[in-house]
C-alpha cells in the first residue's frame, strides 16, 4: 500500500464514486468513495464489506481489494487496474465461437464463489465484467450486493436491482427472489454473446424479458450450449438451474458435435460465407454446408450470421436424427418462400410451418 497516494487521470465514475489510476502504479485504479455528514454511502459501504471478505479467499474470476485507506474526507480502495470490460468486447464483435465457452465458464466460476459465501451480486451485466486481456472475466462492480441466506420476502428487500435487459421475471413482478437471479443474468449475456448484441433495450417487462419468455421455443435454445440457456433462461424460479447445476451440466464442449449428423454433399461455398466462416472460426462441416445453402437459396438475402442461425435450427431440433440432406433442403426453400414472414431484427426466428396454414 503506497505511503501518500497520488492520484492520476480519471478513467471511470459511478453514482457515489470516481475512479483513478494511482500515479506511482498506473496497474493500480483507486475508487474513490466520498463520505457526507451521514457518513459512507450504503452502496459504497455494503462492497467495501464485502471485498474486505471475498480478499480472505481470493477466486481469479472475482476482482480483488489491494488496499483501503483514507484520503481527506474521502476513501480510496486500491483494485487491479483492468482497462476492458465484456460490453465492450461484446460491441466489438472481435471474438470468436471458440471464445464463448471459456468466458461463460469464467463467469459461472465467479459467480458460483459469490453463492457460496453467501452474497448475490444483483447487479451481473457485461460492464460488470472485466475482461483480464480480453480472454479472462472478474465479476467487479458490488455497489447492489448483499450477503443474502435464503429468500428475500416481497417488500423486504428492493426488487428494483439488476439493469433491465438482465432483470429477471421475478425482479419485474415484485415477486420473492434468490439467487436465481444472478442465473437469469448470466443467461441473457450468453444469449448475447452468440447474438453478439444486446438481445432487447426495453425498460418495462411487457417489451422486455417475458416477451423473449412467450418466444422460447426459438432458435435461441438450438444455438450451442442451448441446454444451458434453457435452463439459465426458465421463468419459473424453482425451475432454474442453480450456478451449481449450470456447470455440472456444461462440459463446454461444442454442443454441435454431440447432436446427430446429417451428411450433406460437398458445397462449393460463396465469398461472404467462406470469410465468414474463417472469422468467426466455425468448423462444423454441417453448419459450413448448410448455411451456404441457405445463404445462396435466399438470394443472399440472410447475411452470413442470418444464414448460420436457420441452419443450425434446421440441422439441430430435436428430430434431427431422422432429416436427411433433401429434407434439408426442401426446409431451405420454405424458408426462402417465406422470407417476408421471418422475423430478422437481429434475433432471426423462424415461425413454425402450422402457423402459416392457419393464414
Amino acid at each position: 500500500m503506497p505511503k501518500q497516494l497520488s492520484l492520476g487521470r480519471e478513467v471511470g465514475s459511478g453514482a457515489y464514486c470516481k475512479i483513478r489510476l494511482l500515479t506511482e502504479d498506473p496497474d493500480t485504479a483507486c475508487k474513490i468513495c466520498n463520505t457526507d455528514k451521514s457518513g459512507i454511502p450504503s452502496p459504497e459501504l455494503r462492497e467495501i464489506v464485502i471485498l474486505a471478505n471475498l480478499a480472505r479467499n481470493h477466486h481469479p474470476n472475482v476482482i480483488e481489494i489491494k488496499w483501503i485507506r483514507l484520503h481527506g474526507r474521502s476513501i480510496v480502495i486500491g483494485m487491479p487496474y483492468i482497462k476492458s470490460d465484456l460490453h465492450g468486447i461484446i460491441s466489438s464483435r472481435l471474438y470468436s465461437e471458440a471464445d464463448i465457452g471459456p468466458i461463460i465458464s469464467g463467469i459461472l466460476s465467479g459467480v458460483r464463489h459469490l453463492h457460496l459465501h453467501g452474497i448475490i451480486h444483483r447487479d451481473i451485466k457485461p460492464a460488470n465484467i472485466l475482461m483480464v486481456d480480453n480472454k479472462s472475466p472478474k465479476i467487479c462492480d458490488f455497489n447492489l450486493a448483499k450477503s443474502f441466506s435464503g429468500f428475500y420476502s416481497p417488500g423486504a428487500h428492493s426488487t428494483n436491482v439488476v439493469t433491465a435487459p438482465y432483470r429477471a421475471p421475478e425482479l419485474w413482478s415484485n415477486r420473492t427472489y434468490s439467487y436465481g437471479i444472478d442465473t437469469w443474468a448470466i443467461g441473457v449475456i450468453l444469449l448475447e454473446l452468440f447474438m453478439k448484441k444486446t438481445t432487447w433495450y426495453a425498460n418495462n417487462k411487457i417489451d422486455n424479458c417475458l416477451a423473449f419468455i412467450r418466444n422460447k421455443k426459438s432458435i435461441y435454445f438450438r444455438l450451442p450450449y442451448g441446454e444451458l440457456l434453457k435452463g439459465m433462461l426458465t421463468e419459473r424460479v424453482q425451475d432454474r438451474w442453480t450456478i451449481e447445476k449450470c456447470i455440472q451440466k456444461s462440459s463446454f464442449q461444442s454442443a454441435l458435435e454431440e447432436k446427430p449428423v446429417v451428411e450433406p454433399p460437398i458445397e462449393i461455398l460463396t465469398s461472404e460465407m467462406s470469410v465468414y466462416f474463417e472469422c468467426e472460426k466455425i468448423t462444423d462441416y454441417r453448419v459450413k454446408c448448410v448455411a451456404n445453402r441457405v445463404h445462396r437459396l435466399s438470394g443472399k438475402k440472410f447475411n452470413p450470421a442470418e444464414s448460420v442461425l436457420f441452419a443450425r435450427k434446421i440441422l439441430y431440433s430435436e428430430d434431427s436424427h431422422t432429416r436427411s440432406f433433401e429434407y434439408v433442403t426442401r426446409e431451405l426453400k420454405f424458408v426462402v418462400a417465406h422470407a417476408a414472414d421471418i422475423l430478422v431484427d437481429g434475433s432471426t426466428i423462424l415461425k413454425n410451418k402450422h402457423e402459416y396454414s392457419k393464414k
